[in-house]
């Protein structure tokens, strides 16, 4: 059996309980408004493995300066290959603000 945390919008904060909870999971999924890139190293599943993609929020302007670079890094959609089947991630709004 695979565990999977799957969770959004932490807009920068990432509440202890919630790390402690993906830190029992097998694999991490944040679905988008991620808010800066320590949010993303805070989340350490059994296996490593974090997938994360972009939000309307997660816009240069709005992230620490310094880290800005790791929004270069996602995507706006990813695809999941899991045992039970496939795991679209996708935040809703594209990071201009527009629906897809």
């Amino acid at each position: 059996m695979l565990r999977v945390a799957i969770l959004a919008d932490t807009h920068g904060f990432l509440d202890a309980r919630v790390e402690a909870l993906v830190a029992t999971s097998d694999l991490a999924v944040h679905g988008g408004d991620i808010g800066n890139a320590e949010v993303l190293q805070r989340l350490r599943p059994r296996q490593g493995r974090v997938i994360a993609v972009i939000g309307n929020n997660d816009l240069p302007s709005k992230w620490p300066p310094e880290q800005a670079q790791v929004l270069d890094g996602l995507r706006e959609h990813e695809d999941l290959m899991l045992p039970g089947g496939t795991l679209a991630i996708i935040h809703g709004l594209n990071s201009k603000g527009g629906s897809f």
